[in-house]
């Protein structure tokens, strides 16, 4: 059994959301919700190496371009931080694709797997929000993203990044980059996404 089988939102069944980004996976149901999971992670100590990353010279200022680079080739995607990934994605959807997503209060009410209603119940861990069914499956909730155990293996769910959200992302990571922590995550040509982004 699939541990994303129904949306968390609205109980409708999933279906493929194609991503741009070759370390996520989409899933959408018929009412427009929006979530994505992570096929493969990036470890810190490898995007810490973005800002040093020698990627090509491209033609002009093709943001688009320039953003397939990061999430399609696989040695500039190892190096780029999941947050940011998902950040410039969503500028490429909202500049060139024309996709606007809201924010979701609620993102999850229901069980991705057996689309039962979630409900809040005491559990020890103070930085998330327990929720079960009444099939006894249980999650973590946490911002945007849920996580639990499906088949012994840890799996996360997260809610797509709405504008809104994308927009003050992009600023923090701006005012945050003179943070040597932070600098090291941002090649230059993702400082000048981000920035032009932020003045549009």
């Amino acid at each position: 059994m699939e541990p994303f089988t129904f949306c968390p939102t609205c109980g409708d069944e999933f279906g493929p959301y194609p991503l741009m980004d070759i370390y996520l996976k989409g899933y959408s149901c018929a009412n427009g919700h929006y979530f994505y999971s992570e096929i493969k992670k990036v470890l810190a100590v490898d995007s810490a190496k973005a800002q040093s990353f020698p990627s090509p010279k491209f033609n002009g200022e093709n943001d688009g371009e320039i953003i397939e680079y990061w999430l399609t080739n696989e040695e500039a995607r190892s190096k780029l931080n999941t947050q940011i990934a998902v950040i410039i994605r969503r500028i490429h959807e909202i500049t060139k694709q024309k996709k606007h997503i809201s924010k979701q209060v609620n993102a999850f009410t229901r069980c991705t797997i057996c689309n039962n209603e979630l409900i809040k119940y005491e559990q020890p861990d103070i930085w998330v929000v327990g929720k079960k069914c009444s099939q006894s499956h249980e999650v973590a909730e946490r911002g945007n993203a849920i996580h639990f155990f499906h088949s012994g293996e840890l799996v996360e769910l997260s809610a797509e990044m709405s504008d809104d959200l994308v927009l003050w992302l992009s600023k923090q990571w701006l005012k945050d980059k003179s943070n040597k922590h932070m600098k090291t995550q941002l090649n230059k040509e993702i400082i000048g996404l981000l920035d032009k982004y932020k003045l549009d």
